[in-house]
């Protein structure tokens, strides 16, 4: 085997080490709502202050918030896995250039360059 394949092969572990994490924590998450919603209905007929009610909300969106940036990390690391398979891992996918490496080391799922993420970063925030 090559460097790169060698390479490659570690960040195909790694990528599907991440990929049990997130979806680990994705059913953990998906448990904690769940007996959220029971413990709310449990407490529904309960006197409860108009304020808990709230909490309780606050608390529930917080959590599908969570399990929904989850759910994006989950789908980029698949994504990710696809492209070592496919052999275009580590191509921007906006430019074509090589995403560096130490990119790739920090976030290796990454789609794209510095240069073409701060660019879709900042049309994202001048739309909103």
């Amino acid at each position: 085997m090559t460097t790169r394949e060698n390479e490659l092969k570690a960040i195909e572990q790694q990528l599907k080490s991440d990929l049990a994490d997130a979806e680990k924590e994705i059913e953990q998450l998906d448990d904690q709502v769940r007996d959220f919603g029971e413990t709310s209905e449990l407490a529904e007929g309960a006197d409860n202050h108009p304020g808990d009610d709230s909490d309780r909300l606050t608390e529930q969106q917080r959590l599908l918030t969570i399990r929904g940036q989850l759910a994006e990390r989950k789908a980029d690391i698949e994504h990710a896995i696809e492209k070592v398979a496919s052999g275009e891992f580590g191509v921007c996918e906006r430019c074509g250039n090589q995403i560096p490496s130490g990119r790739l080391e920090a976030l290796p799922f990454a789609r794209y360059c510095v240069d073409c993420q701060e660019i879709l970063d900042r049309d994202r925030v001048e739309t909103v």
